[in-house]
């Protein structure tokens, strides 16, 4: 009986740190997602910039900044770069998830 209680504990345990995990992961897939917002938001004013820059009449002011290059590329590059990390990293708290939900559950 003693070494049921104590498995049956042991399980519990086990059972609360996994519930943990799952929390902790979606934290994590939330913070992305607001990291992926804020770049997409970063990347659509920069695009526009560009578009705007390019079919600038002469004489025409452009409303935006005009950003130097970063290494060679133009910013919206680097923060496109940086969208596709992001989404990457969120595919991969979801895949997580449903690992340890599964573990879990089964």
């Amino acid at each position: 009986m003693e070494k049921r209680k104590k498995a049956l504990k042991q399980a519990q345990l086990n059972i609360n740190k996994e519930i943990e995990l799952l929390v902790e992961i979606e934290d994590i897939k939330d913070e992305l997602d607001i990291i992926k917002m804020v770049l997409d938001d970063q990347y659509s004013v920069l695009s526009e910039g560009n578009h705007d820059k390019q079919h600038k009449s002469p004489g025409t002011p452009v409303s935006h900044v005009s950003l130097p290059d970063v290494d060679g590329k133009a910013v919206d590059y680097h923060v496109n770069v940086n969208r596709k990390t992001v989404e990457h990293m969120i595919s991969r708290t979801k895949n997580i998830h449903a690992a340890v939900s599964f573990r879990s559950s089964g």
